[in-house]
């Protein structure tokens, strides 16, 4: 059953580590109605870095030191505000890749290893899906029993996971359909992909925009139906669909853009990671170029740069999420 509530946090994945950051009307400094992103909780490798001693960490499995992720890719929040950290790991090859899962507060719930993760997205029934550019491949973890993610109790890798599909770039970014739970995946050059459900075997249903170069954001925003997807490095924009028109060629229909022009300064890139608040309609893009974080409304139009303190964010990965859970 889906859980929607106005409680609104990000999760970021940077170099250092990943940063939990809660959506605030104001804060000392800001302008008059315009809203910020306040630190929550700086998570540093599972472990919460403002605990000096890590034996009163909740943070720290088995009351380990505070640690680094190492080359943080993607973080994602499921319908309870959980969050999801994916590392690709030190070595070139992603052998140590590995999944981190918190609780809402940032409290070390599991963790799961997998080979170079990148995207990830979970579903309504908790199903994980993770983008492996080491394996080339998606793949698809069940939770382990017991699964009771409003009590944040939350746990994979007991049993093998399926394979959901074949073809992972380092760019590839996946979405899930909270209506439905379809997987919707951008492979780039190979258009934006709509698979079936876990339940369905994950079928692949339709290809729309084949003819995109290197894209890696995409959302789908199911309380609007709409899905937004970067178009990549051959033009610089992202495009609005419209999940209830199709074409005659059995693509979504493209009912709007989101424009480098409309940011103050003129250019997001072409690896962005994109956030939909479906409460609300708004979407944020994170620029891997320029480290910024843009606000826009549902068609696409700027609303505001929400500062920030990264400092580097790379080109490359720093996936965000948007809880749409009911905490606050």
């Amino acid at each position: 059953m889906r859980k929607m509530g106005v409680g609104r946090s990000f999760g970021l994945a940077t170099v250092a580590g990943v940063l939990l950051l809660g959506l605030v009307a104001s804060v000392a400094g800001a302008a008059e109605g315009e809203r910020v992103l306040e630190p929550r909780l700086s998570l540093i490798g599972g472990c919460i870095a403002e605990t000096l001693d890590p034996e009163e960490d909740p943070g720290c499995p088995d009351k380990k030191p505070p640690s680094t992720f190492s080359r943080p890719q993607a973080t994602i929040t499921d319908d309870y505000g959980n969050i999801y950290v994916s590392s690709y790991g030190k070595a070139e090859n992603g052998s140590e890749g590995r999944i981190d899962v918190f609780c809402s507060d940032g409290t070390f719930v599991s963790e799961l290893k997998t080979p170079g993760p990148t995207s990830m997205a979970v579903d309504g029934d908790g199903n994980l899906y993770v983008a492996s550019y080491t394996l080339d491949k998606a793949l698809l973890f069940a939770p382990d029993a017991p699964y009771s993610p409003e009590d944040c109790e939350i746990a994979y890798g007991s049993s093998p996971p399926a394979e959901a599909f074949e073809g992972v770039r380092i760019f590839t970014g996946i979405a899930i359909n909270r209506d439905n739970d379809h997987l919707f995946a951008n492979h780039g050059g190979a258009g934006v992909v709509e698979y079936g459900s876990a339940e369905e075997g994950n079928p692949k249903l339709r290809t729309t925009a084949p003819s995109y170069g290197n894209g890696v954001g995409v959302a789908v925003d199911a309380a609007h139906d709409r899905m937004y997807a970067t178009a990549g490095n051959n033009e610089e924009r992202i495009d609005i669909f419209d999940l209830n028109s199709l074409t005659s060629e059995d693509e979504y229909e493209v009912i709007g853009s989101i424009l480098p022009s409309s940011v103050p300064e003129g250019n997001f890139g072409s690896q962005v990671s994109i956030a939909v608040d479906e409460g609300t309609g708004t979407v944020f893009v994170m620029s891997g170029v320029s480290c910024h974080l843009y606000e826009f409304d549902e068609d696409g139009n700027y609303l505001q740069t929400i500062p920030t303190s990264f400092v580097k964010c790379g080109n490359v990965g720093a996936e965000i999420g948007v809880d749409n859970g009911p905490f606050s």
